[in-house]
């Protein structure tokens, strides 16, 4: 299944490295999910698969789910 993520909350927190990043980084990782084509195989992969791309955990996120034959 195709997904569109339409908003991401991201836990940058020191927890996860020795120091947060910087507000350039947390956006462009941001901005990078905002415009990925995700695939998955069902909806609770979802969190689960973008979380292992990009390395952080997530929060909270907000998607469609995509028509095969759309494209963004």
């Amino acid at each position: 299944m195709k997904i569109k993520v339409n908003s991401i909350e991201i836990d940058f927190s020191v927890d996860v490295c020795d120091c947060p990043p910087d507000t350039n980084y947390q956006q462009g990782v941001i901005q990078s999910v905002l415009d990925s084509e995700w695939i998955v195989d069902d909806e609770e992969d979802i969190v689960d698969d973008i979380s292992d791309e990009i390395g952080w955990c997530i929060y909270k996120i907000d998607y469609d789910v995509v028509d095969e034959s759309q494209h963004w």
